[in-house]
């Protein structure tokens, strides 16, 4: 797993911990390369760099090479056309041996003027190696012909007469420059080594750079060109290629589609058809490049004389022919599967590689399942619109070295690209779920214009219709603002209970009419669930032709269902000894429910923290409600319920799917228009009371830790600085209680963290497994690790927090289902209909400032603790009160204080 850490200085590092790795790869790459070099520069960085090579100021260029080789490592340098690297790589007992050296390079190069004369003669004969290899300079040619005249497009080597002109003070300004600004610097580890570790590396050696300028870099644009040298090889080597999308565009995962499906294989088509079947080459190959500002999608062979012109126009035909017919999606999806398993197998050096590459372009690691979520949304028609757009323009680079008889003209070659288009209709593009940090970050400027957002209606009577029109099956249902916490005492349960009763009849719809309807005729499935604030009817999966019914059946379970006695309680029939016989009742399947939930630890466990919260309150009951309410509740009280919640201003009738919302709005209208708005009670506004509830508990097979805080609402600002907090003390493997408290210190044996928020408040939680008599330790590091997120939450660890919230919300939204389910709930939690743009926007503008006033707060208030044991514990190792005040401050307990344990079952509801 790879965890990141940022120096004060801006230089950021990351480490790829491979357990039985044996070696460890340490790469330092610099954001700088070919691109920000001025013309007359050109070659300088890689002279730079070579140089650096040949020795520090503590060591000489012999030392170098011993002290790294005798050890069975090595460490090297390249430039690209944006990046810089050094990288090294050792056994894993040589690891800081070898990084010790490869930061002696960077920050104590000599630069000997005579290592610089030197270096400079060498590159010289590395040019001139490379005119002797037509595949190099049909390389270099191309990127001539790709880009132009801009800094991209120039060779890395330079040239003989700018290398000759440099000089040692150019050369230590360089070298200074590549150290200019530490935050373009990214240090890579990967291998059998430790986070924390690397990080230490790091600091010895890098902590002090301080920031400056640093050059600009140059465009990347595709500016096209045709490149020819008649050579008298046998073969000629040929690259062309065209413009294709930048690496910004959601549109490069069709492109690294086409790419597998063209010639990833010996089995694609671009092999078959121009090697084994034509004969034309031994090997071809097409690759894309993206970079920031464009990408480039390219064919290169090396072909016999006169063969070169039917290449270029068998290569072409072949696009023409997806262009008009398509990939399968068999071949698609064996594409995809082949792109996701070679993923899956990279070596140590190439993670490393590509964490690095990661960081620098798109400052955040990529998880390999947003890759794969991408990957997932390219369909064929994609694949063939991007590939008739990369010939659209006619444009295109190509350079050729060798035999030129054959090749046709560049009138000719782009007379050939038109003729892939010809009668050809190219798909139009559609909007597609896009992965969480593309989604979000475009969300937070603007909506697409072709994406559909959703529309919003209030009838007079004060019902709300919210509609998204979009492919797919439909969802759509009825959200009632009420919930357990509307209920008395006297009957807990009735919104749960009337969930179920609701399903039971209405006056078009028979008992037993209504599974029957949406499972049998229209396919599709139902449910509903209840909580604390409002109780939800949806049905999913439908056709769009289901609507009218669906709104007329969903009304009338919340407006109009039958509630009746028989249904409710169960009928009764007299036997002929006069015997009175009761068939079960939907009271009694509920009654069955509670005593089942019953076993469910888990669920008893957060009722007994909510007890201990919020105790002898409605926030605090359980939403089933107790055994003995329900048993004595009546059909009566369930009619007067619904007549007192179940009104139209307190609705929302949501629906996702191919249905237009004027449709949706006068199907509701039509039928449910004419309803009389009415006065409600409102929502109780909970009292936090907090304190200590420890009990045994049978079914415990190891001590569970709840820690509890008071939080913000559903739909305040604030209530996504508290998921934030939660997420960054407990979402995931590198969360700051799993690190510190399980893989540290052994202080639990898993942690989890989460916010239960809803209209009227909400209560921030902490979940521990533990031991006993380890549970005080923990509930110290707990609170040790929110004192030190108020203190000194990074940067670093707040993007990530912010990419992790922006996918899981995305993934809220990416079915019709879920979605229908939260623009329901926003437009209840918020009074208005919220958007992923909103959603995006309230992500981004968290600051750090935002979690640590979270923080703050849950460290000022009045714990809550909740410890649950097994059977047979001694329950004086589990903390009391003020052993929890004294852990939430970093104070010592005081010997007089209270003790205020609360012992005993976990009530029972």
């Amino acid at each position: 797993m790879a965890q990141l850490f940022t120096l004060d200085n801006g230089l950021r590092g990351v480490c790829e911990t491979i357990p039985g790795a044996g070696k460890v790869t340490m790469t330092i790459t610099v954001k700088t390369g070919i691109v920000n070099e001025a013309p007359e520069e050109n070659g300088l960085t890689n002279l730079t760099i070579d140089t650096m090579m040949r020795g520090t100021t503590t060591r000489k260029r012999a030392e170098l090479a011993e002290e790294v080789e005798s050890r069975g490592g090595g460490i090297n340098c390249g430039i690209d056309k944006t990046v810089t690297t050094f990288g090294g790589e050792a056994f894993t007992r040589h690891a800081a041996a070898t990084f010790d050296i490869l930061a002696d390079v960077l920050r104590n190069p000599l630069l000997d003027p005579k290592e610089v004369q030197f270096v400079a003669k060498q590159t010289a004969q590395g040019l001139k190696r490379q005119q002797e290899s037509p595949g190099a300079k049909a390389r270099l040619g191309f990127a001539k012909a790709l880009y132009g005249e801009q800094s991209a497009g120039q060779n890395p080597l330079g040239s003989a007469d700018l290398l000759a002109s440099f000089t040692p003070e150019q050369v230590r300004a360089k070298h200074a420059e590549l150290l200019s600004d530490p935050s373009r610097i990214v240090i890579s580890f990967a291998g059998e080594i430790e986070a924390k570790t690397a990080e230490e590396m790091v600091k010895k050696y890098f902590a002090d750079l301080t920031p400056n300028s640093s050059a600009k870099p140059g465009p990347q644009v595709f500016i096209g060109g045709d490149i020819r040298e008649s050579t008298n090889h046998e073969q000629m080597s040929i690259t062309f290629g065209f413009p294709a999308p930048s690496k910004k565009d959601e549109d490069r995962f069709a492109v690294f589609m086409l790419e597998e499906l063209l010639a990833g294989s010996m089995s694609a088509p671009l092999f078959q058809e121009i090697r084994e079947k034509r004969g034309l080459v031994y090997s071809v190959g097409a690759s894309y490049a993206p970079s920031n500002d464009a990408g480039v999608f390219a064919i290169g062979a090396g072909t016999g004389k006169g063969k070169a012109g039917e290449l270029v126009e068998a290569s072409l035909d072949l696009l023409g022919s997806f262009i008009k017919n398509g990939f399968s999606a068999e071949d698609v999806e064996i594409a995809r599967n082949r792109i996701l398993r070679s993923r899956k197998d990279l070596g140590v050096s190439a993670s490393g590689t590509k964490n690095a590459s990661h960081l620098l372009e798109f400052d955040r690691l990529i998880p390999e399942a947003e890759f794969e979520y991408n990957l997932k949304q390219v369909k064929p028609d994609d694949i063939r619109r991007v590939m008739g757009e990369m010939l659209q323009s006619g444009n295109y680079a190509l350079s050729s070295v060798g035999p030129q008889d054959s090749l046709q003209t560049p009138d000719e070659i782009r007379a050939l690209m038109k003729k892939q288009l010809e009668g050809v209709t190219l798909p139009v593009r559609t909007p597609k779920p896009l992965s969480a940090r593309a989604a979000f970050a475009a969300a937070a400027e603007k909506t697409s214009a072709a994406e559909a957002v959703p529309q919003t209606t209030v009838l007079p009577n004060g019902i709300r219709i919210i509609s998204q029109e979009r492919p797919g099956n439909l969802s759509c249902g009825i959200w009632v603002g009420v919930g357990s916490d509307h209920e008395p005492k006297e009957i807990n349960g009735a919104s749960h209970m009337m969930e179920h009763m609701m399903f039971k009849g209405t006056p078009s719809f028979p008992p037993g009419k209504i599974d029957s309807l949406v499972e049998k005729e229209f396919f599709g499935d139902l449910n509903a669930y209840t909580s604390n604030d409002r109780t939800c009817y949806y049905f999913y999966n439908v056709t769009a032709e289901a609507m009218p019914t669906l709104i007329k059946l969903g009304g009338e379970m919340v407006f109009m269902a039958d509630l009746d006695d028989e249904q409710f309680d169960g009928k009764k029939t007299v036997q002929a000894d006069g015997t009175i016989v009761k068939s079960p009742g939907e009271r009694d399947v509920v009654l069955e429910e509670i005593k089942r939930s019953k076993d469910n630890l888990g669920r008893m466990m957060f009722e007994t923290l909510s007890e201990t919260a919020f105790p002898d309150q409605p926030h605090s009951r359980t939403t089933l409600g107790p055994y003995e309410v329900i048993e004595k509740m009546t059909a009566q009280e369930m009619r007067d319920y619904r007549d007192t919640f179940y009104v139209p201003n307190n609705t929302v009738f949501c629906s996702v799917g191919p249905v237009k919302h004027e449709d949706l709005v006068k199907e509701v209208s039509d039928r449910f228009g004419h309803l009389q708005p009415k006065t409600f009670p409102d929502l109780p506004i909970p009292h936090y009371v907090g304190g200590v509830c420890a009990v045994e508990e049978d079914k415990a097979q190891v001590c569970t830790v709840l820690l509890g805080a008071p939080a913000p609402a559903s739909g305040t600002r604030e209530e996504a600085a508290y998921t934030a907090l939660a997420m960054v003390l407990g979402d995931g493997m590198s969360a700051r209680l799993t690190e510190r408290l399980v893989d540290e210190a052994n202080l639990a044996s898993a942690m989890d963290t989460g916010c239960m928020n809803y209209r009227n408040g909400g209560l921030f939680v902490i979940i521990g497994k533990t031991e006993a008599e380890k549970s005080k330790a923990l509930v110290e590091g707990i609170y040790r690790e929110i004192r030190a997120v108020s203190e000194g939450m990074t940067a670093d660890e707040l993007d990530k927090i912010k990419a992790t919230m922006e996918m899981n919300q995305l993934g809220q939204f990416e079915s019709n289902r879920d979605a229908c389910n939260m623009y329901a709930r926003m437009a209840q939690d918020y009074g208005r209909t919220i958007t992923l743009v909103d959603l995006a926007r309230e992500i981004q503008e968290i600051t750090l400032d935002d979690v640590k006033r979270a923080a703050d707060e849950v460290l000022r208030a009045k714990p809550t603790g909740t410890f649950v044991a097994p059977k047979g514990t001694d329950l004086s190792l589990l903390p009391t009160l003020e052993e929890l005040v004294a852990a939430r401050d970093g104070t010592p307990p005081s010997a007089t204080a209270p003790q205020a344990n609360i012992s005993g079952p976990i009530p029972k509801a």
